[in-house]
């Protein structure tokens, strides 16, 4: 009570669990969340998103995985839209918290 009458903020810890839930997803790791949303994906374009994560660009990833660069590009685009990205760096982001 002496917190509040100063003026300090003060929470419950219902509320300080709740919060903490959220932010930790509620018990799921980061990791987890990320093999979900990844899940949507055919194998190929997690093949291509997890490229993407290691940093090589479409020329190296078509032969890293002995495809066309327009079928990465084509992979990619649909992993982004598949997943609802606006860029490849968020799925680069994603791939890469789905590896740990």
């Amino acid at each position: 009570m002496r917190r509040a009458a100063a003026g300090e903020p003060v929470l419950s810890p219902e509320v300080t669990r709740g919060l903490i839930a959220h932010v930790t997803g509620g018990g799921a790791t980061r990791a987890q969340q990320a093999r979900d949303r990844l899940s949507v994906l055919s194998d190929r374009e997690r093949e291509v998103a997890y490229a993407v994560a290691d940093g090589l660009s479409n020329a190296e990833i078509a032969q890293r995985l002995y495809m066309s660069v327009g079928a990465v590009k084509a992979h990619v685009s649909s992993a982004l839209a598949r997943l609802g990205l606006l860029n490849r760096i968020q799925l680069a982001l994603l791939a890469h918290d789905a590896r740990h």
